[in-house]
Parts: structure tokens; sequence; C-alpha cells
């Protein structure tokens, strides 16, 4: 299977920092970051139907809100160091409504290639990705991320991270993250992502192909 090429970003360079620089809310910026993606990719020219259906464009407050709102959930506090669990956050998504349904993307032996072929299916994805101290260090460089920074230093356990898999050119994949797009080569994703998500979210609903996205996603979770 070959790599689909895609663009979701829909021209966002800055996708603001949603308190991810301060708080452990990396998981609430990714998926709103991929929400954001959907919107700016698909409905550039609904933003009318879009108002009446009730969409708002996910900013910094809100989803920091919501990192509190589901902390509270859990008996926690927002801190730098309290995170949280993707998959227990996506089911309390679906619970307030804000998320139709989600499944998790099986990696496989080529993890980039699976969460690619997902992405491409039903408009980014969700990636889970466990840095090295050069990667970490290096974030701002301009240079994309290559697997020449796992082998100056390997990925710790204490640098996993969040991030919305937003495009794939032919030479890099793309995580829109930390208010900005950073390029990561295939072959370096594939060697730092833990784990990918998928997600359908209402506004979606009003997208022609939808109950094919449907389709496909509770295949991958029947998977």
């Amino acid at each position: 299977m070959a790599r689909q090429l895609f663009n979701f970003t829909g021209g966002i360079r800055r996708w603001g920092w949603k308190y991810n620089r301060g708080f452990g809310d990396c998981v609430e910026a990714a998926i709103n970051d991929a929400i954001t993606a959907k919107a700016t990719t698909q409905f550039s020219t609904w933003r009318r139907v879009l108002f009446y259906a009730g969409f708002r464009r996910p900013g910094d407050r809100f989803t920091f809100n919501e990192y509190v709102d589901f902390l509270a959930t859990q008996g926690e506090t927002p801190s730098a160091t309290t995170g949280t669990s993707v998959e227990p956050y996506l089911d309390y998504l679906k619970a307030k409504g804000h998320v139709t349904e989600w499944a998790r993307v099986p990696l496989g032996k080529d993890p980039e290639l699976a969460i690619n072929a997902a992405a491409a299916q039903l408009i980014t994805a969700i990636v889970t990705i466990q840095l090295s101290p050069t990667m970490y260090h290096d974030f701002y460089d301009k240079t994309p991320w290559t697997a020449l920074d796992l082998l100056d230093s390997p990925p710790v356990n204490g640098l996993v991270h969040e991030v919305a898999y937003v495009r794939a050119t032919a030479n890099y994949d793309v995580l829109a993250t930390w208010n900005q797009n950073k390029l990561i080569t295939p072959g370096c994703l594939s060697g730092v992502a833990l784990d990918a998500h998928v997600f359908l979210c209402p506004a979606d609903t009003w997208r022609p192909e939808y109950p094919a996205m449907m389709n496909y996603l509770l295949a991958l979770k029947a998977s």
C-alpha cells in the first residue's frame, strides 16, 4: 500500500498553544487541532451552515476548559504533569456529544503507513509520540525531525506527547502541535509513534461521504 498525499492544514500556520505550554493538556490540544483541521479543510465555504449547526473553532480557552472539566471527573486538577489518557477522554467527549465516534488505529509493522491511511480516510488523526531529547530540544529548528534524531538520542518515557497529523507530502509528514506545523519523515514517525486514534465529530455529519467515513471507522473499531 502506498502512502496517500494530502493537506488538511487549511492553510493554518499557527494553531494556538491551547495552554499546552504550561499544562498537561496535549491530548485536548491535539483533538481540537484535528477538529480545526477538519473544519478549515472541508467547510471553509460552509461557515453559515456550520454556524447554525453550532460549530465553533475550538480556541485556547475552550480547550483548557475541556481539560479542567475532564480532570474534575477524575478527581484531579490541572498542572504541568497532569495529563489525560486518550481513550477515556474520547469516551468523555462522545458522552458529551462533541465526538460522534472514535477508533484506535492498529499500527502493525509500519505505523506511519497505517496512520497515513486512516488519516486520509477520516481527515487527520491524533498520534501519541515518544520524543527523544534531541527532538524536544530541536522542536523549533527549521529542519524536519528525521531518523537521525533517534540515533542521536533514543526516545525516553518522560517525553510522551499528543499531536494532530495534518499533512502528508512526498517526503514528509506534518504534525500540528505547540502552535506550529512540524515536519517529520515517515521513518521517524514510525519510530516514535506509540498509538494513534481517529474520530468523527458532529460537523462531519454535514459531509456527503459521512456514511462511508463512519463505516470505515466502525470497521477499524471492530478490527
